[in-house]
């Protein structure tokens, strides 16, 4: 979360927190960085959807409409 204060705005950093706290099993937090993420760079929800680190998650509505709202802007 250090490296948030420094880059706030930078996606990779963002997606990183995002994979940390999927992995601790902290859905929610996970998300809300996926989030900001993915309004920031819609390509990071390409990223999420092939990293196993989301697994957790991926069938979840939430991250469905993250994705598929990220996707939109793709094609936008």
């Amino acid at each position: 979360e250090e490296a948030n204060r420094f880059y706030p705005n930078e996606p990779a950093v963002l997606f990183t927190l995002s994979r940390l706290h999927a992995l601790s099993g902290n859905a929610s937090h996970a998300l809300g960085w996926l989030g900001r993420a993915v309004r920031i760079c819609p390509d990071v929800a390409d990223w999420a959807e092939q990293d196993e680190d989301f697994a957790s998650l991926k069938a979840s509505s939430q991250f469905r409409r993250i994705v598929e709202a990220a996707h939109a802007r793709q094609r936008a």
